[in-house]
């Protein structure tokens, strides 16, 4: 409601009126609310001051939700800054596409690749060699090394500069196209992977994806978004100390 003043006492006579259904109680150690709130929460004394508006306006919308929460921990921290992240590794992603157009992707993708643990040796497929991989990454394993012979995998790349949506599912039916001819030719391709510069992936793309899944009985997977980010930052940040791409 509208302010009013109402005298009573000494204290306290500067009102609103309030909806009692409106009123919400919460434990301000509970994981739904914001660290920064929560710190402020616990400062002393009778006048606060809440500055955090933004996380005092997430607070209030899972209350309506009817959401208490529960105990804050380590992980639901975790969890918390997760999610703040996210949007910082959305804008390195965007930050790969801007510098890393088209076909140039393909090369910053298998320089990241051959730091990569295991992998035992990354090609670009292209030109007349290109029959639906845009690279081919082999990986070597060994249970017990010296006691078994080295395992190697095989993993085909569909490398896609996007921005926004990845509706198209082109790159799908060209891993198809990729299974089928290296399978033909006895060099058969374990795993599928399509890496796109998108900030997501439409719901045909996502069909498409698990229905080679199912097709082909292959692992198919996809990375997309703020995902690419954390797996650039992860395994590609030696590459900043290095004066060329492999």
């Amino acid at each position: 409601g509208e302010y009013f003043w109402c005298w009573e006492d000494d204290d306290f006579n500067h009102r609103f009126q309030v909806d009692p259904d409106s009123l919400h109680d919460f434990d301000r150690n509970s994981d739904i609310v914001p660290s920064a709130l929560s710190a402020r929460l616990k400062l002393p004394g009778r006048w606060w001051t809440i500055y955090t508006k933004s996380e005092f306006e997430k607070l209030l919308d899972s209350l309506k939700k009817g959401n208490k929460g529960k105990q804050r921990t380590l992980q639901t921290e975790l969890d918390e800054l997760y999610e703040e992240l996210n949007p910082v590794f959305l804008d390195v992603t965007k930050k790969i596409y801007h510098i890393y157009p088209a076909k140039k992707l393909e090369k910053l993708i298998k320089s990241v690749f051959c730091k990569l643990p295991n992998v035992k040796n990354v090609k670009i497929e292209e030109g007349r060699a290109d029959y639906g991989a845009d690279l081919l990454v082999e990986f070597e394993f060994c249970a017990l090394p010296g006691i078994f012979q080295p395992q190697v995998q095989v993993l085909a790349i569909q490398v896609k500069s996007y921005a926004g949506e990845h509706a198209d599912s082109s790159a799908v039916d060209n891993l198809r196209k990729a299974f089928d001819h290296y399978k033909r030719i006895k060099r058969p391709v374990d795993m599928g992977l399509i890496v796109s510069s998108a900030e997501y992936a439409g719901k045909e793309l996502e069909y498409e994806i698990d229905k080679l899944r199912g097709e082909s009985g292959k692992p198919v997977s996809l990375l997309i978004g703020a995902d690419l980010a954390r797996f650039f930052l992860r395994y590609g940040s030696g590459l900043f100390n290095e004066d060329t791409l492999i």
